[in-house]
C-alpha cells in the first residue's frame, strides 16, 4: 500500500518577518537557512542566529517542534541540508 506524502503529512512555505523584529534573544527560534549550516544543527535545528517573541507573530507562522524543514533556495540544496 502506498500513501501520497500529501496525504500523511502537512506541506507549509516558511515566511519572512520584518528585520525590526528579529532579536539576537527571544522566545522563538528564527531559523534562516544559513543557520542549518551552524555548529550543532547537524541533525536537528537546536540553535539559530536570530530569534522573535512570540507577541510579535501570529501562531499560523510557528513551525511546531518536531517538523522536519528543507530549504527551497540558497546554498543548503546543494549540500542537501535538511533539519527536524
Amino acid at each position: 500500500m502506498t500513501k501520497k506524502l500529501f496525504d500523511i503529512s502537512a506541506f507549509k512555505s516558511g515566511t519572512t518577518i520584518s528585520p525590526k523584529l528579529e532579536k539576537i534573544e527571544g522566545e522563538i527560534l528564527y531559523t534562516k537557512v544559513g543557520d542549518m549550516n551552524l555548529f550543532g544543527n547537524e541533525n536537528e535545528i537546536t540553535i539559530s542566529s536570530r530569534f522573535v517573541n512570540v507577541k510579535d507573530v501570529s501562531k499560523s507562522q510557528i513551525i511546531p517542534i518536531g517538523s522536519i524543514i528543507f530549504p527551497k533556495r540558497g546554498g543548503a540544496i546543494a549540500t542537501n541540508k535538511n533539519g527536524k
